[in-house]
C-alpha cells in the first residue's frame, strides 16, 4: 500500500532517520560543513499510513532492531518507499522500479526483463 493522494487510511509523518538519532549526531562534535550535509542528507520525512508508523515505532522500542536507522528501519517493517521526486522505489523487493503516478502502481517487471536477466538486479 502506498499512501499517496486522499486515501481511506489515517495517515502519520514519520521521521526517516529519528529525531532521537539526529539530536545525537547534532550534539556530537562535527565541521559546520558535516552539519550541513547531515541535515541535508538525513532530516527527510516520509508519509505513512498509522499501522505503519505503529510498526515503525515498534521497531524503535524493540532492543533487537532498535540500532537500525534510516530507510532499513522501512526495509524491517516491510514498507515499500516511492522517491517523489525520481518515482522510483527505494525500499524493498521491488526498489528500483518505477512508480506510475497515474495509476498509482508500481510498474513490475516484465516477462522480458525477468528473461533477460535485468530482473531482479544483481548486487
Amino acid at each position: 500500500m502506498l499512501v499517496l493522494g486522499e486515501t481511506e487510511f489515517e495517515i502519520e509523518h514519520d521521521h526517516v532517520w529519528t529525531r532521537r538519532g539526529l539530536q545525537q549526531l547534532l550534539r556530537s562534535d562535527m565541521s559546520e560543513a558535516l552539519l550541513r550535509e547531515v541535515l541535508r542528507t538525513l532530516a527527510v520525512g516520509c508519509v505513512v499510513t498509522k499501522v505503519e508508523h505503529d510498526r515503525l515505532s515498534a521497531i524503535d522500542r524493540d532492543p533487537e532492531t532498535a540500532e537500525l536507522t534510516g530507510w532499513a528501519r522501512y526495509e524491517e517493517a516491510g514498507i515499500f518507499v516511492v522517491d517523489m521526486a525520481t518515482l522510483m522505489v527505494t525500499t524493498g523487493p521491488l526498489a528500483g522500479r518505477p512508480f506510475d503516478w497515474a495509476t498509482r502502481t508500481i510498474v513490475p517487471p516484465s516477462v522480458e526483463e525477468i528473461a533477460e536477466g535485468a530482473w531482479p538486479p544483481s548486487g
